[in-house]
């Protein structure tokens, strides 16, 4: 999938203000509608033909993160100074919340989260893993560390497999599987708001915490299979190749499981995209799963 020519959207994209969509018309595409949406986000201007399902994104250079990450970003033990977003001083919860939204995430969209001042790192505990004290991931926010994500106190099942909705009791319909933990949850959120006519107790979501799948999760899909497994990683050649390499592990191991595989639109992941998009996206590209 080619990337949309810059000199047809990004003039105007760098127009808008910060935190403004607009839709124009992309005369490549052919059509009377316009359908070519462009944005400004804080850290990047970016666009998308719902037409063409191609898109782009340029990031700004000059705007980065004046944080260093601290001696301890990268301890592997559970940080013991975790405050709850409820109790954070409102200046730090603004920001957080503003470094979510410039990776296309709310903080609506995610379980109740915190923040690590020690690690510099927004800490998320996916419902699944309660029975184990401790566990949770840790996202650097300052962009200097060498690792991005931490999984504390889970390191032999570190992906996530849980229901839409903890609500009520699920079949194991279609689960849908995303390469990062925050493409994870706006998938979630995208299917708990917007779909209509599909059973909530049919679907699930989750992640693998990178490209590659680990033995445990291939085990644990086994024991529990689905009827149908959509992977869904991000737009750029490692998800690309991700993608596919991890439907057909799956599918050799689970025969009667229909597998699909799917990225997001080019240069996007999935938490970048729109949440019409993504249901939009996966009625197309999801093996027929909506």
């Amino acid at each position: 999938m080619s990337r949309l020519l810059r000199e047809d959207w990004l003039p105007e994209a760098q127009r808008l203000a910060v935190g403004r969509k607009h839709r124009i018309f992309h005369k490549p595409d052919g059509s009377r509608r316009a359908n070519l949406v462009i944005g400004n986000e804080g850290d990047r201007w970016w666009a998308y033909c719902q037409a063409c399902k191609t898109g782009d994104a340029v990031h700004k250079e000059h705007v980065k993160l004046t944080e260093r990450a601290p001696a301890e970003s990268t301890k592997v033990e559970t940080p013991h100074d975790i405050v709850s977003m409820s109790d954070l001083e409102p200046m730090r919860r603004r920001q957080l919340e503003g470094f979510l939204l410039g990776k296309g995430v709310a903080g609506f969209n995610l379980p109740p989260w915190g923040y690590s001042a020690s690690r510099k790192r927004l800490i998320i505990r996916p419902e699944s893993w309660q029975d184990t004290i401790g566990a949770c991931l840790g996202r650097d926010i300052t962009g200097a560390s060498t690792i991005k994500w931490i999984v504390y106190n889970r390191p032999e099942r570190a992906w996530v497999v849980e229901p839409i909705r903890h609500d009520r009791p699920s079949s194991r319909g279609t689960l849908y599987i995303t390469e990062d933990l925050l493409s994870m949850y706006k998938v979630r959120w995208a299917l708990n708001h917007e779909i209509r006519g599909v059973p909530w107790n049919d679907l699930y979501i989750g992640t693998t915490l990178g490209t590659g799948i680990t033995s445990s999760m291939l085990a644990e899909l086994v024991r529990n299979p689905f009827d149908r497994i959509v992977v869904f990683y991000d737009g750029d050649k490692a998800g690309v190749k991700g993608a596919k390499t991890v439907a057909h592990r799956l599918q050799a191991l689970l025969p009667t499981t229909v597998v699909s595989h799917t990225t997001a639109p080019d240069g996007f992941d999935p938490k970048d995209m729109e949440v019409r998009d993504i249901i939009k996206h996966l009625r197309y590209n999801g093996g027929g799963t909506l």
